[in-house]
């Protein structure tokens, strides 16, 4: 087994190839916050979403389906009326923070393709 990065888009839904049977283990911002100049003034950038998993390198690669949702945002296709998760295999990931706070996000592990 061996710890593996996976960057990850700012997208509701997005399937990114792992080896069969990752342990997704932690989501997170990597790298520090930048000033940049603009001519309207400097404003910040965030680093990059990224998905820690320990994997097997050695075993078969396969499509692993992620649910990105941001505070506020519309979860229904994960949650039903009583709030109970959809499916045995959709699992909370983490939550992470970009722009200094100003937006969080929070990642659904929907599982693997078949």
């Amino acid at each position: 087994m061996k710890i593996f990065k996976y960057p990850i888009r700012i997208e509701d839904y997005q399937e990114i190839p792992m080896p069969r049977g990752a342990h997704i283990l932690c989501v997170q911002m990597q790298g520090e916050g930048k000033l940049v100049e603009h001519p309207d003034g400097f404003v910040t950038t965030s680093g990059q979403a990224c998905i820690w998993a320990a994997v097997d390198p050695a075993a078969t690669p396969v499509m692993r389906r992620f649910r990105l949702a941001g505070t506020g945002h519309d979860v229904s296709d994960i949650f039903n009326a009583a709030g109970s998760q959809f499916g045995n295999d959709t699992l909370y990931v983490g939550t992470f923070q970009m722009a200094r706070g100003q937006l969080v996000w929070h990642l659904f592990d929907l599982g693997e393709t078949s």
